[in-house]
């Protein structure tokens, strides 16, 4: 099986951006929802498993 190896930096530094993403659409997102709309929270969804994602491959990588 070929497997391709990501670069860790690039794994840390996406995580951190969607990470950040994710908590400034969070509390955005609570506060639509008061209000009915929950448009944000599909966005929301999208980022927890990239997020999700990642954090696995990371520990898979550490593993390899």
């Amino acid at each position: 099986m070929n497997l391709i190896k990501v670069d860790d930096k690039f794994i840390t530094e996406r995580l951190q951006e969607l990470r950040n993403e994710y908590d400034s659409l969070r509390s955005y997102a609570c506060r639509q929802a008061d209000f009915g709309n929950w448009g944000p929270t599909s966005r929301l969804n999208e980022l927890a498993e990239e997020i999700r994602l990642l954090e696995a491959l990371e520990v898979y990588q550490e593993g390899v």
